[in-house]
């Protein structure tokens, strides 16, 4: 088991990341962060917000130390599905927000910023809904990740030029302003 494995680094590792695809997608998450907690390491989970009732539980049963949700697009479906690649209920998306920003425990938002995909008002959109999602509880933060062209998903994006550092430094200024 992994776990046995780590044993060894115990003293230089002190949690472990689910990612995926889509971890939240697998029915034995719960019983495998149970597992790390009790191992003694801390547990975070990357997610893309699909499972809102799944975060919910492992909120409720105390799983999670860190919890990091990517988000796509600005909060419309038109928008989501365009930039997801395929059909999402952009309120199951709106859910997962709440859940997490409600959790109590600490968390992040991240969007990979695709120039031919999202424009900066896109960001600025996505940036204003999020702080409106979140309500009175811990201010948000949206990262801004800069899009890599040299192996994607999507072949048609192999000739995307993305935003230049200093574009994406002035979008992320902008939009730690938005959520304060």
């Amino acid at each position: 088991m992994i776990l046995q494995q780590l044993e060894s680094k115990k003293d230089s590792i002190c949690g472990i990341c689910i990612t995926g695809g889509e971890p939240t997608i697998h029915r034995g998450l719960p019983g495998l962060l149970r597992m790390i907690r009790e191992a003694g390491y801390k547990t975070k989970v990357d997610t893309n917000g699909t499972e809102p009732e799944v975060l919910e539980h492992l909120v409720e049963h105390k799983l999670l130390d860190l919890v990091a949700m990517d988000l796509k697009a600005p909060l419309d479906e038109a928008s989501y599905e365009r930039c997801a690649g395929v059909f999402v209920p952009v309120s199951i998306i709106e859910q997962s927000i709440k859940v997490i920003t409600t959790a109590g425990i600490p968390h992040l938002f991240r969007c990979t910023v695709v120039p031919s995909l999202l424009t900066e008002n896109d960001i600025y959109c996505l940036a204003q809904e999020l702080k409106n999602l979140s309500g009175v509880h811990m201010a948000p933060s949206l990262t801004l990740q800069s899009f890599d062209p040299t192996d994607p998903f999507d072949p048609a994006l192999k000739d995307v030029e993305p935003f230049t550092k200093e574009t994406l430094s002035q979008m992320q200024e902008r939009v730690n302003g938005i959520l304060g």
